[in-house]
C-alpha cells in the first residue's frame, strides 16, 4: 500500500541539522539584535550632544521607552520561534503518527478477497470452418470440423453462506461456511456429455471440507455426466473458509435465472460489493442475514457479496495543521493581550506554557476520545488557569475575554469545517473586545508600558 510521505520543509528538532541551523540562527540574530540597539542608542546620544537638548528630549524619553519594551520583545521573539520549531516538530510527529494509522488500515483491510465462481457444465461440439487452400495454383475451398466448447449457466441457485469475525483472529478476517445448491438443464435437441466445473473458491487462507455432491452422491472434483434432452442434474457444493475480511460471489457476465444467495455475517457492519445491495436485510441482534433473491432472469457484470467495514480515522489532517499555525496563534494571543492588559514578563512565561500543555493535552487527548471533546476540555483548563493570572476581577476577565478571542475561538475555527467563518467570527470578536477594552485604557502610547 502507498503511505503518504511527510510534511515536506517543516523543521524537525529531532534532526540534528535542524538544532545546528536553529543554534546558529539564534546566534545570528542575538548579535544583529545588540548591536542594532547599541548603534541606534549611539545615534540618538549623539544627535542629543549635537543639538544639545535636555535629557527629556523626546527622542531620547522615546528611545528610552522602547528600551524598557527591549525585554518584552526579546522574551517574544525567542518564545515565538520555539514554538514555531515546536509546532513543526510535533506536527510532522503527529502526520507521521496518523499516515502510521492508515498504513496500519490498510493492511488489515488489503489483500485477497474471499471468491467463488458460479459453477457451469462444459460441453464439446464440432463447427465446421472453411478456409482457402491452393492445389496445383489453383485456390480450393476446404470444408473441416474443429471442437468448440461451450457452456450452460444454472437454471436455479440457492447458496447459504455463514460468516463470523472471530476475536482469536481479529475482526479483519472472516471464518465461513457456505452450501450451494444448483439446478442444470439439458436444452440441447440431442443427448449431450457435460462435464460439470466446479471451480474451488479463491483468496482464501484455509479451505477444508470441500465437497461436490451430484444428485446426492459425492463425486470428485469436475465430473462428467451424460444427459439427455430436458433431463435436470442437481449439484451440491460445500465447504468451511477462512480468509479476509471480504467474501464475493462471481457471475460475470452471465445470465442468473431463479438464483437466491443468502449471507449470514455475524460482526461488524458490512458494506456491498459493486455496490449491489441486498433485496432484503433482516437484522436480529449481532447477527444480520442479507439476501439476493432474483426470480426472474438477471445479469451481473461485476462480482457481488459483502466486505467489513473499517473504522473511520475522522478529522486526520487537522491538528497537524493546527500545531504548524499555533506560532500564528500565539503572535494574535499576545497582541489582544498587551492592547487590552498589558501582561508582565512573567505572564509571558505563564501564558505560553499553559498554551503549550493544553495544546500538547488535545494533541494527545485526540487519541483517545473525539477531538470536539478535548478542545472543550483543554479550553475549559486554559481558561480556568488563566482567570487566576489577574490582579483583580476586571483583569481576571480581560484575561478571560482575550483567551477566548485570541485562542478558543480560533483553534475552534480550525477543527470545524468552516475554518473561514470561523476565523472570521474570531477575529470580529477580538476586535471587538479591543474596542470596549480601549475605553478604559489610558493612552500611554506603548502598550508594552
Amino acid at each position: 500500500m502507498m503511505r503518504v510521505a511527510a510534511l515536506p520543509d517543516l523543521p524537525d528538532l529531532t534532526q540534528s541539522a535542524t538544532l545546528q541551523a536553529l543554534g546558529e540562527l539564534f546566534w545570528i540574530g542575538l548579535l544583529i539584535g545588540v548591536g542594532g540597539v547599541v548603534v541606534l542608542g549611539g545615534v540618538v546620544i549623539l544627535l542629543h550632544w549635537a543639538q544639545g537638548r535636555p535629557s527629556s528630549s523626546p527622542l531620547v524619553s522615546g528611545y528610552e521607552r522602547w528600551l524598557l519594551a527591549l525585554p518584552h520583545l526579546l522574551v517574544m521573539g525567542v518564545l515565538l520561534t520555539a514554538t514555531f520549531y515546536g509546532g513543526s516538530t510535533l506536527a510532522r510527529r503527529y502526520h507521521d503518527w496518523e499516515q502510521a494509522q492508515l498504513h496500519s488500515l490498510a493492511n488489515r483491510v488489503a489483500g485477497e478477497r474471499m471468491e467463488q465462481m458460479a459453477p457451469q457444465l462444459l460441453y464439446t461440439v464440432l463447427v465446421p470452418y472453411r478456409y482457402l487452400t491452393y492445389v496445383d495454383g489453383q485456390p480450393v475451398q476446404v470444408e473441416e470440423e474443429q471442437p468448440e466448447n461451450r457452456y450452460r449457466d444454472p437454471i436455479r441457485s440457492e447458496i447459504l453462506v455463514e460468516l463470523k469475525q472471530s476475536p482469536a483472529l481479529g475482526n479483519w478476517v472472516y471464518q465461513g461456511r457456505v452450501q450451494a445448491t444448483y439446478q442444470f438443464r439439458n436444452d440441447l435437441p440431442q443427448s449431450q456429455r457435460f462435464q460439470v466445473l466446479t471451480p474451488l473458491p479463491t483468496g482464501y487462507r484455509l479451505l477444508q471440507d470441500w465437497q461436490v455432491k451430484l444428485e446426492g452422491e459425492s463425486v470428485d472434483a469436475d465430473p462428467e455426466r451424460e444427459l439427455a434432452p430436458d433431463q435436470t442434474l442437481s449439484l451440491e457444493i460445500s465447504y468451511g473458509i477462512q480468509g479476509g475480511s471480504r467474501w464475493i460471489y462471481d457471475a460475470t457476465n452471465r445470465l442468473l435465472a431463479q438464483f437466491r444467495l443468502t449471507i449470514v455475517a455475524q460482526g461488524d457492519p458490512v458494506e456491498f460489493a459493486s455496490g449491489i445491495a441486498p433485496t432484503l436485510t433482516t437484522r436480529q441482534g449481532d447477527v444480520t442475514t442479507y439476501t439476493w433473491d432474483f426470480a426472474q432472469n438477471v445479469a451481473v457484470r461485476d462480482p457481488f457479496g459483502v466486505f467489513t467495514l473499517s473504522d473511520p480515522l475522522p478529522n486526520t489532517g487537522i491538528l497537524p495543521r493546527l500545531l504548524i499555525l499555533s506560532v500564528g496563534i500565539l503572535a494574535w494571543w499576545w497582541f489582544l493581550l498587551y492592547l487590552s492588559i498589558p501582561p508582565r514578563l512573567q505572564d509571558l512565561g505563564v501564558s505560553v506554557s499553559l498554551f503549550w500543555a493544553t495544546g500538547l493535552g488535545l494533541t494527545y487527548l485526540s487519541r483517545v476520545m473525539p477531538v470536539a471533546g478535548g478542545f472543550l476540555l483543554m479550553g475549559g483548563v486554559l481558561l480556568a488557569l488563566l482567570a487566576g493570572l489577574g490582579e483583580n476581577r476586571q483583569q481576571s476577565l480581560s484575561w478571560i475575554l482575550a483567551t477566548l478571542a485570541g485562542v478558543v475561538l480560533p483553534v475552534g475555527s480550525l477543527l470545524i469545517p468552516y475554518t473561514g467563518l470561523g476565523l472570521s467570527v474570531a477575529g470580529i470578536a477580538g476586535a471587538g473586545w479591543l474596542v470596549v477594552r480601549s475605553k478604559t485604557l489610558p493612552r500611554t502610547g506603548i502598550p508594552l508600558l
